[in-house]
């Protein structure tokens, strides 16, 4: 080991005279290895909670949705109005997917039970190139889809509904605006759980072809659904779609945008919770400068030995550099081993539990991220350096015969 970086090290670990200036050392490793665990541990939930539910939406709504802008009576798109605008679209290689898609409200009865619901007519093809549904399923399978229906897990507890069940669909859009009750008799083939408590109760898929003929729509769609591979770019998308086809008749919405008020939530919280966590290893990193001060004021004699013997003051102020970079190192290598631990205990074990009807997701999920997992120790070690830095300097001040007359 090198002279400067060994006498930093004896420093470190030996006793003095003031015994708090050892305590305080302990005591500032604690606080920042606490500081970069929590900036760790905060930011990968984080980042896990806003993934999974940023996957959840953009798979339960559709990256973009192109609908008609007037409501009500003719606003369903038609078969030629399809074709024409997936033509239209086709050189748009952003849009993997243009799919059909019938939007109505109705009401499910099953064993006494009633409950308004949202029912999507879907081509099959779409519950996995869109919706994402396999991964959810808890109960059935998507094989008999086309001759069934599939259910929330909340509005099949609600019904008291099980996998071959036949429920009873009525048309209430139809009824309100036309006075007519048209029902109809489905058999309930899959069951779906999003975490999305509202989604689970509300939404209920159906085939593409029966809903056209339920709601008598031969051959029209109420919108197309549009998926791409990064759904973060659906605004530019969405931009390009309204270059292609104008701002009438048509009227297109991100996912991002029908949810602007969760995402803007979601923002929100994360931001204040890092500055707070962030002020710990701050307070830790003033410490270590405290310590140092401490360390200089006690070891003047020593300083001045060292001066006295050769040692420039160059040299002198690198072993406090040194000392606190080995303790923001210590520190930061402590918390990195600690927030990895406890993530890694997460990811295994789920230990800590949401409410989905609160939070959406059943557990905090986490997700790596080599910039969470890196930077925030970098950056306690790199803030030590500089904390010690000022202590540091103030060593040139130190007359070496002063320092040394009663020695």
């Amino acid at each position: 080991m090198r002279l400067v970086p060994k006498i930093a090290y004896r420093h470190i670990r030996s006793g003095h005279r003031f015994g708090f200036i050892s305590f305080t050392s302990i005591l500032s490793i604690i606080g920042l290895a606490l500081g970069v665990a929590s900036l760790n541990i905060i930011s990968s939930f984080s980042a896990g909670f806003s993934k999974s539910i940023e996957s959840k939406l953009a798979s339960l709504d559709g990256h973009i949705r192109l609908t008609k802008y007037h409501n009500g009576a003719g606003s369903e798109l038609t078969r030629s109005e399809i074709d024409t605008i997936r033509q239209q679209l086709e050189p748009l290689h952003e849009l993997t997917a243009l799919v059909p898609y019938i939007e109505k409200k109705a009401i499910i009865r099953l064993h006494g039970f009633s409950e308004g619901i949202i029912v999507y007519g879907v081509p099959e093809k779409s519950l996995v190139e869109i919706f994402n549904l396999p991964e959810m399923l808890v109960n059935g399978s998507l094989e008999d889809f086309e001759n069934g229906l599939i259910i929330g897990k909340d509005l099949a507890t609600t019904l008291e509904a099980d996998i071959g069940n036949s429920v009873f669909l009525f048309d209430i859009q139809r009824y309100i605006e036309e006075g007519i009750n048209k029902g109809g008799k489905f058999k309930i083939s899959a069951v779906y759980k999003s975490g999305f408590s509202e989604y689970d109760k509300l939404l209920v898929f159906i085939p593409l072809e029966q809903a056209r003929s339920f709601f008598e729509l031969p051959g029209g769609a109420s919108g197309l659904i549009g998926m791409m591979p990064d759904p973060q770019y659906a605004a530019v998308t969405d931009r390009a779609i309204i270059n292609i086809l104008g701002f009438s008749p048509y009227v297109t919405s991100t996912w991002i945008e029908r949810h602007s008020t969760l995402f803007n939530w979601l923002n929100m919280y994360d931001l204040p919770i890092k500055l707070v966590i962030g002020f710990i290893m701050v307070i830790a990193v003033f410490n270590i400068a405290a310590i140092l001060w401490m360390t200089i004021r006690e070891k003047t004699s020593e300083i001045g030995i060292l001066t006295a013997i050769g040692f420039s003051s160059h040299k002198i102020r690198y072993i406090f550099l040194t000392e606190g970079f080995l303790i923001g190192l210590i520190g930061s290598i402590a918390g990195l081993l600690i927030s990895v631990v406890i993530l890694i205990l997460q990811m295994k074990f789920r230990f800590i539990a949401l409410s989905s009807k609160i939070y959406f997701v059943d557990y905090l999920p986490v997700d790596w991220s080599p910039i969470h997992i890196f930077i925030f120790p970098f950056s306690a070690v790199l803030l030590s350096i500089v904390s010690a830095y000022f202590p540091a300097r103030w060593t040139k001040n130190i007359d070496p015969v002063e320092a040394i007359r009663y020695e």
